[in-house]
Order: structure tokens, then C-alpha cells, then sequence
């Protein structure tokens, strides 16, 4: 197996789960494409068989997975609704994950607090290295 390349068993497993997110809003739906695209991530499409709004499929989707990237359309020939679910890999859910703690109010104190800390100390060694006397120590 190539590094960063997943079992065929995990593109499986998510297109399973993301059918049976689906069939709980419409038991009618059904999985139009399964794949990856060219940065490994999972791509799943789902079209709707009638008994459902494409806000619940959307809403059902993005539930079963918070991370992913979901995206919905209407056929206006046919009006057939589509849902597509891009499931982020283990990297994208790292860097989204710490792009919304960095956010949070008690990080960004103590960001704060460490850069006034760092101000302080690069301060308190330029005061300590001007003064005359202690040169020579």
C-alpha cells in the first residue's frame, strides 16, 4: 500500500454510511457516484428519490459528518435533487479542527499573554544590556 492511500474497505464504509443517512430521510435514495479526487479525499453522490427535501439529505449529511464538505442541486429538466458529500481526509479534519480552537477565547488570551510576556522579557535584557556597569561583568 503507497503512503497517505486508504483500504478500498474505507471508501466503502463511507459510502455505506452515507446512504444509510440518507435512507433514514428518504428510503427511496440512492448512490450516483463513489471516488477520490486527486487530493485523496472521498467524494460521494446521492440523488433523491422524491420523498425527501434536499434540505433534509443536506441536513442528514452534514449531522453524519460535521467536517465534510456538502453540497446539493436540482436537476431543472428533471428536477431530480442531488446531494455530494466531500469528506475531508485525517489532514483536513487536523487543520480544521485547529483553525477552530485557535479561535477559541481562552487561546487566544493566552496568546496574548505570552506575546506581552515575550515583549516584557526582550525588554527587560535590552534595558539589562545597555547599562554601563554590567558590560564588563
Amino acid at each position: 500500500m503507497a503512503n497517505g492511500e486508504l483500504k478500498p474497505n474505507f471508501v466503502e464504509g463511507v459510502a455505506q454510511r452515507v446512504i444509510e443517512a440518507c435512507r433514514r430521510e428518504d428510503a427511496d435514495a440512492r448512490i450516483t457516484y463513489v471516488g477520490r479526487d486527486e487530493h485523496e479525499r472521498t467524494r460521494v453522490r446521492v440523488r433523491a428519490g422524491g420523498n425527501a427535501s434536499i434540505e433534509s439529505l443536506q441536513r442528514a449529511l452534514s449531522r453524519l459528518m460535521p467536517y465534510a464538505k456538502v453540497r446539493t442541486s436540482v436537476d431543472t429538466l428533471d428536477g431530480s435533487a442531488t446531494a455530494e458529500i466531500l469528506v475531508p481526509t485525517a489532514a483536513d479534519e487536523y487543520a480544521m479542527a485547529h483553525g477552530a480552537a485557535s479561535q477559541t477565547p481562552l487561546h487566544r488570551a493566552t496568546a496574548a499573554c505570552a506575546a506581552m510576556m515575550m515583549m516584557i522579557g526582550v525588554g527587560m535584557w535590552i534595558a539589562t544590556a545597555a547599562e554601563p556597569g554590567l558590560r564588563d561583568i
